[in-house]
This record gives structure tokens, sequence and C-alpha cells, in this order.
């Protein structure tokens, strides 16, 4: 049989490390919890160290959406079982298969264990987690409903990552559609009209006009390939830095909301962000103030979150939230009377959560509306192209055709 080695805790939270024998990683886990230990790692004994290839690369600090998804998920069901924190938090890392995760795990419990609060010791994970996250542990500690806040972030981030995923999803079959058209215009002209120039210089006759173009198109890349890239790269550099500029940002974000169908789609799209955002603070016991301050960090369009400075302004003097966000001027009306409901009926956090399920429920009946009419749009331009093209050619084919046959 085979054995294992862990590492637990042990009823009075002190660890405990040996080996067991048992028929998986499983079985041993549950021989353990059998014996009133909480393993945190359960190890083939003498299992090899873990090679540089199988580490878990990545750029930032911050995790994925899915993982943080799956790492609060499991975290809210391991204190739903009433474990304590550092028994939790050590278990957490056992059962996490990501790297990463783990060593975030291990790390909170180390610092659990020093004596920090949990809020404090992920706000010390630089980048990691989010300002509503942090805030909502917070809350959840001093109203002593950690498992609750855990659970209504656990509910949080899979609403946010169902919503990414459905419009992710409509965008697919477009970008497949454009992938394959770029792949056959360019099949065409690499490689199909080449081909066709030295037979009509073979006949002595003038090349088509368009297959002219097309030629003297290649010939001006491949003489000037190298001022060309130069030219990208230096239109790319402008565009990081145009796209650096608050001001440029600001601007092109009033654009597109000035866009028609599309502007009312961006605008309730951050609505929907900053409502869910506020409603899962609020109903932790976050003041508004705070839940305001935190809700702007989750925007991503520079005049809502320029409309934010003004809105904390103004609940800072004694403004209702309905009348700052009036003032605004750019949300969306029916968000604005069902928040002015919910100050009044006292539910406010309630009626926040309804306006941002009613604003993701309509951006994702709109986004498959458009994807149903990009589809079509798309394959009919496309076949347009695609057939110009080839008629081109085809009647470059036939024209040689005619000339030797004269």
């Amino acid at each position: 049989m085979p054995r294992f080695r862990y590492s637990a805790f042990d009823e009075r939270g002190a660890l405990v490390e040996g080996d067991i024998d048992a028929a998986g990683p499983e079985a041993a886990r549950a021989l353990l919890f059998d014996r009133k230990l909480f393993p945190f790692a359960t190890n083939p004994a003498g299992a090899a160290e873990e090679k540089w290839w199988q580490r878990d690369i990545s750029f930032s600090a911050a995790m994925s959406g899915d993982d943080m998804a799956l790492f609060t998920r499991e975290f809210a069901t391991l204190l739903s079982a009433e474990l304590p924190l550092d028994v939790a938090l050590a278990s957490l890392a056992g059962q996490v298969g990501n790297r990463r995760q783990r060593k975030l795990a291990e790390s909170l419990r180390d610092r659990v264990l020093g004596g920090s609060s949990l809020s404090d010791a992920m706000a010390a994970q630089l980048g990691v987690f989010p300002g509503y996250f942090t805030s909502i542990v917070r809350a959840g500690e001093a109203g002593g409903s950690l498992r609750g806040a855990f659970e209504q972030l656990a509910q949080f981030q899979e609403r946010a990552l169902e919503v990414r995923g459905k419009i992710r999803s409509a965008l697919v079959y477009p970008a497949i559609l454009l992938l394959m058209a770029v792949a056959a215009i360019g099949l065409i002209l690499t490689v199909l009209v080449p081909t066709l120039v030295p037979l009509f210089k073979e006949q002595g006759a003038s090349v088509p006009v368009f297959i002219g173009v097309l030629i003297g198109l290649q010939s001006f890349l491949a003489a000037y390939w190298v001022a060309c890239l130069a030219g990208l790269a230096a239109l790319s550099l402008l565009s990081i830095y145009a796209w650096r500029s608050e001001s440029v940002r600001t601007a092109l974000d009033r654009a597109v909301l000035g866009l028609p169908m599309i502007g009312a789609l961006a605008a309730k799209t951050q609505t929907a962000r900053l409502t869910r955002t506020m409603a899962a603070l609020l109903k932790s016991g976050v003041p508004m103030l705070q839940a305001l301050t935190i809700g702007r960090s989750v925007l991503t369009n520079r005049v809502f979150v320029r409309a934010m400075g003004g809105m904390i302004e103004q609940v800072n003097e004694g403004e209702p939230l309905r009348r700052a966000m009036t003032d605004a001027g750019i949300f969306p009306s029916v968000a604005l009377r069902l928040i002015s409901v919910g100050e009044e009926s006292g539910r406010l956090d309630e009626l926040l959560l309804r306006v941002a399920e009613m604003f993701e429920a309509q951006v994702q009946r709109q986004v498959d509306r458009l994807m149903g009419l990009m589809t079509p749009i798309l394959t009919l331009g496309i076949g347009l192209l695609v057939g110009g093209l080839m008629m081109s050619v085809m009647n470059a084919i036939l024209s040689i055709n005619d000339l030797a046959s004269k």
C-alpha cells in the first residue's frame, strides 16, 4: 500500500507531521480526519521536488478571475465546516493544485498564526486581492460573520465570471470568421496572385489593373519593409503613449458613451459593476463613503470614474446617493428610480443588487443580439471580399486562356 507524508494540525492547533499508509491521497486525508487531524499537505513519501517546468509562470501578482473564484469558493466551503481559521487556511493550502494559490494560502496562514487578522494578512499580499475583497472580509470580521462574507464574495465572483464567460463565448464565432478571412486573403495575395504575372509576361500582354495594384503593393512592401516596420513600431509606441494619457483615454471613453447602442451598453455595464460591488460592500456593513470609494476602483470608463469623484464629495457633504447619481448625469434613469426606492425603504443594498442583475441581463441580451446581427454581416462582407478577389483572379486566368488561344 502506498505511503504518504502528511502535515496536519491537531484539535489544539499544534503542527503534526508523519507518514501514513493509504490507498490514495483522498483516503489518506480521510484517515487523518478520523484521527482528529486536519491535513494541509499529503504527498507521496519520497516524492521528487517540483521541477522548474512544472511551476506556474506568471508576470502578475493578481490571480485570474477563475483562480480567485475557485480560491474563494473553496475557502468559504472550509469555513462553513466550522474549522478554525488557521486550520481552514492550512487545509486550503493542501487542497489547491495551483502552486501560486498554495503559496498564497500558506502565507496567509503564517500571518494569521503570527497574530494578524485575515483582512490585514490579505492586504499585505500586494496586488493579489482587490480593495472590495479585503473590505468585505474586514467587515465580516467586525460583524463576526466571516463565513457569510466569503460566501457573499464567492457568489459575487461566480456571477461576474458567468457574465464575462457569456460575452466571450458570443465573440468566439466572429473572431474565427475574421481569422479565416485573413488567412484566405493572405493565401490569395501571397501564393496565387504572384503566379499569374509570369503568364502575362510570356504572352506579352499587360497585367489587369487589380492584379497590377496587388503586385505593386507587394513589391513596395518587399523593397521598403524596413521603413514599414519602423513606421509600424513608431505608430505602436505613439498609440501606447496616447492610451496611457489620461486626457486621451477620457476623450475615447466619452466618445464610446456617445455611440448609438454601444454607448448605452457601456453605461449599463459600468452601472452594473458599480451597483453590484456597492451592494456587496453595504450588505457586509461597509460605510457608504468607503463603498463609493472602492466602487470607483472597479470602474474602467474614465467618464464614470471622474463622475464618482463628485458623487463622493456630495455624499460626504450629506447629500443622498440618488441625488449625487442624478447630478452626475450618466446613470440610466431606471437605476436612479430603484436606488431612490432603496434609500427611502432602507433596503439600498437589495435594490443595488437588483439594478446590477437587471443591467447584467440586459447587457447579455444586447450582446447576443449584436452578435446575432454581426455574424451574418461579417459572413456577407467576408464572402464579398474573398469572392471579389477570386473573381478577379479567375478573370485574369480566363484572359490568359484567351491570349493563349489567339
